[in-house]
Formats: structure tokens, C-alpha cells, sequence
């Protein structure tokens, strides 16, 4: 059981990061466009989901893990509890590491716009 429980979590994990990056690239693609600064863009986001990853993975091994097991178990009964743990690990992840980076990203936005589009400097 507990081999299993380790590869839930890393498939969790792993499909949790693979769907953030694909989310807030179609996302900063967004934002670039009436962006000023698209490098500057792209790193803060980068480091927002980075700087954000330890965090992340305790939350979503504590608490999507607990309450994605439980749900699969009543849902699926006892083959369910690795399915469970998959995604409530994914989601609790995804959901953190996302808004980690989309906040950091949206704050350059605010403070990089010219001037006339209102901007804060």
C-alpha cells in the first residue's frame, strides 16, 4: 500500500505541474500582449510558481491527499483510495502552484503598463 500511495502522489504531482505550465502559458500569452515588459513578465511568474513549490507540495500531500483518499474510498471504495489521492494531490497542487505564479504575473502587469493605459507609474 504504501508504493502505492507514493506513486499517486508522484502521478498527482507531476499531472499538477504539466497542467499549471500549459494553463498560465496560454494565460501570460494573454497578458503579454498589452505588456510593456514580457521578459520581465515571464520571470516573476516563473519565480512566483517556483518560490511557491515547497508550500504547495506540503498542502497538497496533507490536504488534497487526506481528502482525495477519502473521497476515492467513498466514492470507489477501497480500490479508490490511490485515485483519490491522484487527484486531490493534482488539484490541491495545480491550484497553488497556478495561482502562485498568476498572481505575481498579474502584479508586474499592473505596474508595468504605460502610463496612459493605467498604469501605476
Amino acid at each position: 500500500m504504501g508504493t502505492e500511495v507514493a506513486l499517486a502522489t508522484g502521478v498527482g504531482v507531476l499531472t499538477a505541474i504539466a497542467a499549471a505550465h500549459l494553463l498560465l502559458r496560454a494565460a501570460l500569452e494573454r497578458l503579454s500582449l498589452s505588456s510593456t515588459r514580457l521578459g520581465l513578465l515571464r520571470a516573476v511568474a516563473t519565480l512566483g510558481g517556483v518560490v511557491a513549490l515547497l508550500p504547495a507540495f506540503f498542502l497538497a500531500i496533507i490536504f488534497g491527499g487526506n481528502f482525495g483518499g477519502s473521497w476515492g474510498e467513498q466514492l470507489f471504495g477501497s480500490h479508490g483510495v490511490s485515485i483519490g489521492i491522484r487527484l486531490g494531490v493534482a488539484t490541491v497542487f495545480f491550484v497553488s502552484i497556478a495561482s502562485a505564479a498568476y498572481a505575481c504575473a498579474i502584479v508586474v502587469h499592473l505596474f508595468t503598463r504605460p502610463a496612459g493605459r493605467g498604469g501605476a507609474f
